[in-house]
């Protein structure tokens, strides 16, 4: 089974720094990335990849950094 990227809407990105802020879905606290490699412009709105660890109802739990997990609701699934 091939791991699922989901690209999770981005609420601010930081030019020339590798980070992007997104917002947790359950917490609804934001959540900074750093080291971002993949951003991606959807519907005119930055979008960050990042690998799904879990699904459940229409959420993706997503590992942010070492010890840091966020639960997101995807914009768009790739397989």
């Amino acid at each position: 089974m091939s791991p699922t990227e989901v690209l999770v809407p981005c609420l601010d990105i930081g030019a020339g720094t590798q980070t992007a802020t997104i917002r947790d879905a359950r917490t609804k606290k934001p959540v900074r990335l750093s080291g971002v490699k993949k951003l991606v412009l959807v519907d005119r709105r930055a979008c960050v990849s990042l690998r799904v660890i879990s699904e459940e109802r229409g959420q993706a739990l997503v590992r942010v950094s070492d010890n840091v997990f966020a639960w997101v609701v995807p914009h768009v699934t790739e397989r």
